[in-house]
């Protein structure tokens, strides 16, 4: 496990968690504001959703959205599920 932030900063503060099973992403976020700017800035079908706040992405489109994320200042935890 590890935390991203811009440019690969590390530090301790967590707005998104995302769990990284190879060719799909679990996303949730955590913090409020993350979850604003998700629920304004991402597009999703209902059967992305898992549970109340996380969604499913396909590794391509999910690593463009973690970069945007990230540019927009939150703090990522990145998760390699099974490794």
């Amino acid at each position: 496990e590890y935390v991203m932030r811009r440019r690969h900063h590390y530090t301790e503060a967590v707005d998104v968690y995302v769990e990284d099973h190879g060719t799909v992403f679990v996303i949730t976020p955590i913090s409020r504001p993350a979850q604003e700017w998700v629920d304004e800035n991402v597009q999703m079908a209902d059967w992305q959703r898992v549970g109340k706040h996380a969604f499913a992405a396909d590794h391509r489109p999910g690593q463009v959205l973690l970069e945007a994320i990230c540019e927009h200042g939150f703090h990522v935890r990145l998760s390699r599920a099974g490794r």
